[in-house]
């Protein structure tokens, strides 16, 4: 059965950081930043500038990464959009040398590239194994089926996940979602030709 994580208190604006696990196989949903939890460290309105460097034990009892029990490499994370309370967190196991497999469309990973190179973590993209996924198509990761969907937000390059695990059930994790556009009428019909497969709903 898949057990499935989240590392974020409730009410917590951000910080996404879920993880699904299936026997060995183990995939991240996003590993972001915390507004609340790194509000003593980083200016929102300067949010490229990242935490000081610090042990992981520390970041760890800070709560700004989960326990460093869960830091397994290779650590996989499937990220939704270049939004800092969605991948900001990765400069953690980056800048402690643990091996990272990141996945996501070729759009996301080039802003999220962007917008590392102008942070100080410019050094630290190069050091993750960047694989892009094609769009609306099944690819395998580490035991699970992902499906990326496009979805609306207020970044370009942001999408929803359709993940067939290794189970059999179906988890639907949205990323951030609007449906204030009128691409949401193509993200809902896509979305729809999966829905009586759907098992749980990550949002």
């Amino acid at each position: 059965m898949v057990q499935i994580n989240f590392f974020s208190e409730r009410g917590d604006i951000g910080g996404n950081q879920v993880l699904l696990s299936h026997k060995d196989e183990k995939l991240w949903l996003d590993f972001g930043l915390s507004f609340k939890k790194t509000s003593r460290f980083i200016n929102q309105l300067l949010e490229g500038r990242q935490l000081p460097k610090m042990r992981l034990q520390e970041l760890s009892k800070q709560g700004i990464i989960p326990p460093t029990e869960f830091l397994q490499e290779p650590f996989r994370v499937l990220t939704s959009h270049a939004h800092h309370d969605h991948f900001g967190a990765l400069f953690a196991p980056l800048e402690h040398n643990i091996k990272v497999e990141l996945f996501a469309p070729e759009d996301t990973l080039a802003l999220i590239k962007a917008r590392m190179e102008v942070s100080a973590a410019g050094g630290l993209f190069g050091k993750a194994e960047v694989i892009p996924v094609p769009v609306e198509k099944k690819i395998s990761i580490s035991g699970f089926e992902v499906v990326p969907i496009v979805v609306d937000h207020s970044i370009d390059g942001s999408y929803s996940y359709l993940i067939f695990c290794p189970d059999g059930t179906c988890t639907y994790y949205t990323g951030d979602i609007r449906f204030d556009l009128t691409t949401s009428d193509q993200t809902l019909e896509t979305i729809g030709e999966y829905a009586d497969k759907v098992d749980v709903l990550v949002t």
